[in-house]
């Protein structure tokens, strides 16, 4: 069985010489032939995911941030190509025996302005207090169920220590009393995402990623949220949101 940290060299490896390099020739070392991919713009399997990369080019990579759990490997990213403008970009890769047997990615354009003055990559990228994993991974769960999905935005504080929140949204200020308020407003004007389905919820220490679809004004999305936790309390927020395209094409 590979270890956390050769799975992470694998993706790494790949990143390098297949996305950044052009090596698509190479994807077979990479990837198992029979692996589940669920954007629904790409075909199954690795001539599919070949066609893919060869239209939209070649690929630059600067890694922010990397997590680990279980099989799983998650890099966020920016990314940009000759076909995509830089972007936040999520890839999150689940490998067994050294390939790729599954993976999901997103990618959503870098605004030129947010409320909070934050970049949708910057900030903390250090791992710490992986001792607390689970128990980080449990806190997220439970307020992005019963805040997020439940759209309960008036249940939010004791999730948070006092009005300690920093945000990287572009739309969202500082603050949960900010937080709050602008949730409920888009909820009222129906202009917030309806949670349809969590699909996976992944952490490394103070890190909690949390990947979901959900509608928005009659289109349907994904969002990855990432969540940073200090001492038992939420305390900073990543997106990358996107639009599903060809709905049901895929899953």
């Amino acid at each position: 069985m590979s270890s956390p940290e050769n799975n992470t060299q694998r993706v790494l490896d790949y990143y390098d010489r297949v996305l950044q390099r052009g090596e698509i020739t190479q994807l077979d070392q990479y990837f198992h032939p029979h692996f589940i991919q669920h954007h629904p713009q790409i075909d199954p399997g690795l001539e599919g995911l070949s066609t893919y990369l060869r239209v939209s080019g070649q690929w630059t990579h600067h890694i922010h941030r990397q997590l680990v759990d279980g099989d799983w490997v998650a890099l966020h990213s920016e990314a940009r190509s000759e076909a995509f403008p830089p972007s936040a970009a999520w890839g999150l890769y689940r490998l067994v025996d050294g390939k790729i047997v599954e993976y999901w990615h997103n990618l959503q354009p870098l605004p030129q302005k947010s409320v909070s003055g934050r970049s949708p990559l910057d900030g903390p990228r250090t791992v710490a207090d992986r001792e607390q994993t689970a128990e980080n991974k449990a806190l997220v769960e439970r307020f992005y169920r019963n805040v997020i999905v439940a759209g309960n935005f008036a249940a939010v504080d004791p999730y948070f220590d006092g009005d300690r929140y920093w945000q990287h949204n572009a739309l969202l200020p500082d603050g949960v009393a900010g937080f709050r308020k602008t949730m409920q407003a888009m909820a009222l004007t129906g202009m917030g995402i309806q949670i349809q389905k969590v699909h996976l919820i992944l952490g490394e220490g103070n890190f909690v990623l949390v990947l979901a679809e959900g509608t928005m004004v009659g289109k349907s999305y994904w969002t990855y949220d990432l969540f940073r936790v200090e001492q038992g309390k939420i305390v900073e927020h990543w997106d990358v949101m996107a639009e599903i395209p060809n709905r049901g094409a895929r899953q």
